[in-house]
């Protein structure tokens, strides 16, 4: 009984430690309820300033930022690779759809920024629209990868940077969404 509590009081201070019980918030709850990754989306959304304390339209706001932070470096990733290989053209059209997500984001943050009672489900539809279509995005650059045969390792390169904004988008989506249900500011 004693080596059972001795473990699980390691267990304990392990997730204490290392942010296993990361804090989080009942609208952070409630907007990630509906998520695909939802573990994913109340950790990534937790860690995230001014999420704790934030209504659901400002945590929109927060997860598109959030999205379109981590959309830079990926859109990096693909030129560096774009640079090494040069004849792969379907890099080419992954950069494009990179530097489409995240004009898109940009979009979208502005908009949900500029959100008020008269123009809210406008506004709202108009994100979640292009949200729809940028989570396409990242599947779009893999299957031309695909199609184009490149050596699997140059797909599973790209695939692993991308995959984290892939859950990302579509968390944000999930967020966005409750928004909308909600039917107001």
């Amino acid at each position: 009984m004693a080596s059972y509590r001795s473990g699980l009081l390691c267990a304990i201070m392990f997730l204490a430690i290392h942010g296993g019980w990361a804090q989080t918030s009942d609208t952070i709850s409630n907007a990630c309820s509906n998520a695909l990754y939802t573990h994913f989306c109340v950790s990534s959304l937790s860690k995230a300033s001014g999420a704790l304390e934030a209504d659901l339209t400002q945590l929109s706001v927060i997860a598109v930022r959030l999205s379109s932070e981590v959309a830079k470096p990926v859109s990096r990733f693909i030129e560096k690779l774009k640079k090494r290989n040069p004849n792969v053209s379907a890099l080419e059209d992954c950069s494009d759809l990179l530097k489409d997500t995240r004009e898109q984001l940009h979009d979208s943050q502005s908009e949900l920024k500029q959100l008020s009672n008269v123009n809210f489900m406008e506004y709202v539809e108009d994100v979640l629209t292009r949200l729809s279509g940028v989570e396409t995005n990242q599947d779009t650059c893999l299957s031309g990868l695909k199609e184009s045969n490149v050596p699997a390792t140059l797909v599973s390169s790209v695939k692993d940077n991308t995959d984290n904004l892939t859950m990302l988008i579509s968390d944000t989506l999930a967020v966005v969404s409750t928004l909308r249900q909600q039917g107001h500011i």
